[in-house]
């Protein structure tokens, strides 16, 4: 497969460097349009109907129409130095259950995996969400537009990406010309259903079904919480409590770690993939709080196309004369591990403190 992007997972201060690959392969039958009459594949030519000329492709320019046939010009440069810091990174912005994201979000799916140095601090992800069960609400700028995405584990054993629409890309169900005649929702319990008062389903491990405020970490309702050497039973999904019988889905042992996979228990060489050292239990824990501090309730309305509003600042500093756009920093590389994570949750505390904004 051939990669699409190169960049870094943004984890608090920590960058792991990643290579992504389309995950679906799309297998539709295409069709040629083709003249009729013999046959011949029919060409489509860019035509300027001023000049009367057909137009080379390095000639084109891009331009935003901000009136009837009036025009301002973008060029690659503009795009290039556009402020946003998910233009070469993948940026996590919180960690939620997977499950209280409606499916009508998701959009194409991409596989991530370690680029060179990036092995170490890749598995540590991936198992702690593993062993948390969460998934990230994450942005990155692909094709021209910043887009909201999903990071999750994939077989317990590789982390992929899924692209979402915003929630104002999301058709109101109200439009549907027959919306009044379809039947209101279901107020009717049915005999047996693990429902708790009030309506909504019993809150499981997780928290409450029904998107309600989760009980804090070692409270009713929720896991102890678990570290890296296991203070309490756990099973490969994360959750306390007896293992199920039968071997571990996908070569996963029951500590969170690849079960016969070399280089992570058995002291066997490491995979070309997978270098960089074993994680270390310290950094697990570390990474693992950092999750716990960074799930929250999924809100889609808390996430803005921060790409299309820097891009429409673009149009209006032109066209109001101006040139005032400052491409962001490299993105560091990761130098101590569990500097950055303690950094990370330093920074976290800070940025609570002073009251999260609007991503």
């Amino acid at each position: 497969m051939r990669s699409l992007w190169r960049g870094v997972i943004s984890f608090g201060l920590v960058n792991i460097p990643v290579r992504m690959y389309l995950a679906v392969e799309e297998k539709a039958v295409r069709f040629r349009q083709l003249h009729q009459r013999c046959g011949t594949p029919i060409r489509y030519r860019r035509w300027c109907p001023r000049c009367d000329v057909e137009v080379a492709a390095e000639e084109l320019a891009r331009g935003y129409e901000y009136a009837p046939d009036r025009f301002v010009l973008i060029t690659d440069e503009d795009l290039a130095r556009l402020p946003l810091p998910t233009a070469r990174a993948i940026e996590i912005l919180d960690f939620v259950q997977g499950e209280a994201i409606d499916p009508i979000y998701f959009q194409r799916t991409y596989y991530l995996e370690p680029a060179e140095g990036g092995g170490k601090a890749y598995r540590l992800l991936r198992r702690a969400m593993d062993l948390r069960g969460r998934v990230a609400i994450a942005k990155v700028a692909l094709r021209n537009k910043e887009t909201l995405a999903c990071l999750r584990t994939f077989r317990q054993r590789a982390l992929a990406l899924v692209a979402m629409a915003y929630p104002d890309e999301i058709r109101p169900l109200e439009a549907l010309p027959a919306f009044a005649a379809l039947d209101p929702p279901e107020t009717s319990v049915p005999a047996g259903a693990d429902v708790a008062p009030g309506g909504a389903r019993a809150p499981g491990p997780e928290g409450p079904a029904d998107g309600g405020p989760a009980p804090a970490p070692d409270g009713p309702g929720r896991p102890p919480a678990v570290t890296a050497a296991g203070s309490a039973p756990l099973r490969p999904d994360g959750w306390p409590g007896a293992a199920p019988s039968g071997p571990p889905p996908d070569g996963v042992a029951i500590d969170g770690t690849a079960a016969g996979r070399p280089g992570e228990a058995d002291g066997r060489p490491a995979s070309p993939t997978g270098g960089d050292g074993a994680v270390d239990d310290r950094e697990l824990e570390l990474a693992l709080h950092l999750i716990d501090r960074l799930t929250t309730r999924f809100d889609p309305d808390r996430y803005r196309d921060r790409y299309r509003e820097a891009l429409l600042t673009v149009v209006q500093r032109k066209l109001q004369g101006q040139e005032a756009v400052v491409a962001p920093p490299e993105p560091a590389p990761v130098v101590d591990l569990m500097e950055a994570l303690r950094a990370s949750l330093e920074q976290l505390e800070d940025r609570r403190g002073a009251g999260a904004p609007v991503r």
